[in-house]
């Protein structure tokens, strides 16, 4: 049987407050900074061919897709891509 031993330190309401506030403060900080950090990755761009592959479907219906607005389309010279951001914000989350 495991057993838990906790050590009490003689602290105030007052100083106890005060290290909650700190430490709230820091967690903030980090994940801030962890935010800022993923929004400096560079946008993944994908073909046609490559976002079929995720969804397992084919062209036309990624063209389909495209046409019907469910799915945003950019164009660079003669090609088509996908934004992968798009694409994670296109899948609706079923109950």
């Amino acid at each position: 049987m495991k057993t838990t031993q906790y050590l009490l330190l003689p602290i105030s309401p007052e100083e106890f407050e005060k290290k909650f506030v700190e430490l709230k403060s820091s967690i903030i900080d980090e994940l801030t900074k962890i935010q800022k950090n993923e929004s400096k990755i560079p946008e993944e761009y994908l073909t046609i061919d490559e976002v079929g592959k995720i969804f397992k479907k084919s062209k036309t219906t990624i063209e389909n897709w495209s046409n019907k607005g469910i799915l945003s389309k950019y164009a660079i010279g003669a090609s088509i891509l996908f934004k992968r951001s798009d694409i994670d914000k296109a899948l609706t989350r079923l109950i």
